[in-house]
């Protein structure tokens, strides 16, 4: 009976603002002496670890914590020394992992893997065709950009005739004919 009226007020009490901010203080700094404690930090890291593993199980939570997780990333990665770091980081992290030939092998079976089945929609395979056939128009301008300028060159230097004077005989040579 005892403990039923503690409760009842506690619950009261709970409803109050106030009491509320006040309760939440007193656990915060409980809690933060004790995790001054390595025992309890190890002990506490565990649990919390467990808890979570579990609470992961439920798809519902996990996409809840993934949604939460992605919106915390998105807010501190807005700073940009948070953003050069997490790029350095993940940098770091994807060379070091790409030295292992099993996860290299892993990761291009993964990414083929997902290219099949991106290539299978209609959508995806028109805008492949479009920029590969964009690709192929730009490699064979730039080829006859490169033609055409040089045929550019070697008329204007015709036009230009002889310019360079031989050192044995004087007469006017155009510069590659000079021996």
């Amino acid at each position: 009976m005892d403990n039923r009226i503690r409760a009842k007020s506690q619950k009261i009490s709970r409803q109050n603002n106030e009491f509320k901010t006040e309760d939440n203080k007193r656990r915060a700094e409980a809690h933060k002496i004790s995790r001054q404690n390595d025992e309890f930090k190890t002990e506490d890291n565990k649990r919390r670890a467990e808890a979570h593993k579990i609470s992961r199980q439920n798809d519902e939570f996990k996409t809840e914590d993934n949604k939460r997780r992605a919106e915390a990333l998105k807010i501190s990665r807005q700073n940009d020394e948070f953003k050069t770091e997490d790029n350095k980081r993940r940098a770091e992290a994807h060379k070091i992992s790409r030295q292992n030939d099993e996860f290299k092998t892993e990761e291009n079976k993964k990414r083929a893997e997902a290219l099949k089945i991106k290539r299978e929609e209609e959508e995806y395979k028109e805008e492949e065709r479009r920029r590969n056939a964009l690709r192929m128009h730009n490699s064979r301008d730039k080829y006859k950009n490169n033609f055409d300028v040089m045929k550019l060159n070697y008329e204007s230097k015709i036009k230009e005739g002889p310019t360079h004077i031989c050192s044995c005989c004087g007469g006017l040579w155009i510069k590659k004919r000079i021996y």
